[in-house]
């Protein structure tokens, strides 16, 4: 769960990014 949250973290973090700029 980890390793998933690792690898998911940055990806939804640069999603919430382009979606606020």
């Amino acid at each position: 769960m980890l390793f998933e949250n690792a690898f998911l973290f940055p990806h939804f973090a640069f999603l919430f990014r382009l979606s606020v700029v």
